[in-house]
């Protein structure tokens, strides 16, 4: 169920990201794109960003390492 939920919400966001942005025009398109992308490309947000994925790593081995101990 949250599999379906999880893909529900993705699609309605890319329905309204395209609705809005055939409104919206090219012009605004880069406008935000550019906004993402100097988001994304900002050191602190980069290092943020492996220190999260550095922990989620470290979270899944452990809890595969206690689902293995207790015979799951």
């Amino acid at each position: 169920m949250r599999k379906f939920l999880t893909w529900l919400s993705l699609g309605t966001l890319a329905l309204a990201a395209y609705t809005y942005g055939a409104r919206a025009g090219r012009g605004r398109y880069l406008e935000i794109k550019a906004a993402v992308d100097a988001v994304r490309h900002d050191p602190k947000i980069k290092k943020a960003r492996t220190r999260a994925l550095k922990r989620a790593h470290k979270a899944v081995t452990s809890a595969t390492k206690q689902a293995k101990k207790i015979g799951r």
